[in-house]
């Protein structure tokens, strides 16, 4: 960076940093060069199709079809790529769409992709990526969406006319805007570019973004992106695959087996609320199961627990929520008491935002395994996502006592001292965490941070820091 800066103050004749910050500070002819000059020097325009698996997964799978299903009347959708980069995301967004869509010429598709990189959007409005931008797809998609042109491959006119490719400044342009067209966004992909700015920019971004969504849009970002950011108006959606952020008023819940990212998650205006204590209903007690004749009794304690359980787990997966209780709880009929089928419970109806169930049942895994950390994480969530912060709090310094390696404990722990304007201790937790990430190896793999690098988490709590 020091490297570029001095170029920059060599080129323009200048002998001041600040005088060449200055710059920046409005929009003029001058700003908008440097800018298009920096843009190439300062990120990385990497590209490729269908890139993170996972996500992408989550996408087809069940983002798009309920974007498709609320939009089934009046046939519109409006999604965005910020720092789209060369424009295989857009792009790809558009094939999904195809392919889901029988119908899509009836519809009024709005694919929006922008990236202050111009020479990466005038590349993007031609649709040409090299053979390495299929490195992470299956062979047939090059052979059905695209057609040879010498040794590049240039994707099908009529997805080309699916997106409007526009350059744009995410920290300095104003939107939601009318005029440019970017606003009431059912979906926004912005993944991978946060980790090019500081707090205070992600934190402005972030607000821009939840106002140019619709009610009950969805932003999408890198996994670990937003992690310890506040984001009033939106509540993360923890999938096995992602994590994922909605705007709207009811929180989500984590799925089990998989312990979400812990952005903070709270509106701003909570700070003021009071605390409280979660209610207590009378126990929920799991369904008794029916008298049967003996030989079917006999029948039914013959089956593979274990093939229940993966079969719970795959209703979760589709979020199938009441599906896989009514699974789980054959496990408990079977096997009462069963610790892991009563916190796949407990998160199923976290999900379905019964949180008084979601409590209950999750207090009796507790008592099953009182020293199991992730039973203590899960009902530290449901009880934020009920506005007891307090005690979220308390179950979360114990799963940090059962488990000290715990990451996701200690940075929840962080981003509630930060809700309650306490840095110091919030400070004193992510070094915490950092002493722990740096003893592990660099290249591994931090669970439940889906994709994330011991070396990128590292590197993300430290800019929080």
């Amino acid at each position: 960076m020091r490297k570029i800066l001095n170029e920059r103050l060599k080129a323009l004749e200048m002998s001041e940093a600040d005088a060449y910050l200055d710059i920046f500070s409005n929009d003029s002819t001058l700003s908008r060069q440097e800018w298009e000059i920096l843009a190439p020097l300062l990120t990385v325009p990497e590209t490729f199709f269908f890139r993170d698996k996972g996500q992408m997964a989550l996408l087809r799978n069940w983002i798009l079809p309920q974007l498709i299903q609320r939009h089934k009347k009046d046939r519109c959708l409006r999604l965005w790529s910020a720092g789209c980069s060369f424009g295989a995301e857009p792009y790809s967004l558009a094939i999904l769409l195809h392919e889901l869509l029988p119908d899509l010429h009836d519809w009024n598709i709005l694919i929006f992709g922008s990236d202050m990189n111009a020479a990466a959007i005038r590349q993007a409005r031609k649709g040409l990526f090299s053979v390495w931008s299929f490195r992470s797809t299956l062979p047939d998609l090059k052979e059905k969406y695209f057609h040879d042109v010498g040794t590049w491959a240039q994707i099908d006119e009529s997805f080309r006319d699916m997106v409007t490719f526009k350059t744009g400044n995410l920290v300095n342009d104003s939107f939601p805007s009318i005029a440019s067209g970017i606003h009431d966004m059912d979906l926004i992909m912005c993944r991978n570019v946060f980790i090019y700015f500081g707090k205070k920019a992600i934190s402005s971004v972030s607000r821009k973004f939840t106002q140019t969504l619709t009610d009950g849009g969805f932003l999408m970002t890198g996994h670990a992106e937003l992690m310890d950011i506040s984001l009033p108006g939106l509540n993360r959606r923890p999938f096995s695959d992602s994590l994922i952020y909605e705007r709207g008023e009811a929180p989500a819940v984590s799925h089990i087996g998989k312990v979400p990212a812990t952005p903070k998650k709270q509106l701003a205006a909570e700070k003021k609320r009071p605390k409280h204590s979660i209610s207590r209903p009378r126990p929920v007690a799991l369904r008794k199961p029916l008298q049967k004749p003996a030989a079917k009794q006999e029948a039914e304690a013959g089956k593979d627990v274990s093939q229940l359980i993966s079969e719970a787990k795959a209703l979760m997966a589709i979020h199938k929520y009441q599906a896989a209780i009514e699974k789980a709880e054959e496990v408990n009929r079977l096997e009462p008491g069963h610790f892991e089928t009563l916190s796949l419970i407990a998160s199923a109806y976290a999900n379905m935002g019964e949180y008084a169930k979601a409590a209950d049942i999750c207090r009796q895994a507790i008592e099953i395994h009182p020293f199991e950390h992730s039973a203590h994480y899960l009902l530290s969530q449901i009880c934020e996502a009920q506005g007891d912060r307090e005690e979220a709090m308390a179950l979360l310094k114990k799963a940090v006592y059962l488990e000290p390696a715990f990451i996701p404990a200690y940075l929840e722990i962080a981003a509630l001292y930060e809700m309650e304007i306490d840095a110091t201790r919030a400070k004193k937790m992510r070094h915490s965490a950092l002493r722990i990430l740096e003893k592990l190896p660099q290249d591994e793999t931090v669970e439940p941070y889906e994709g994330v690098t011991v070396s990128e988490l590292i590197c993300h709590i430290r800019k929080m820091l």
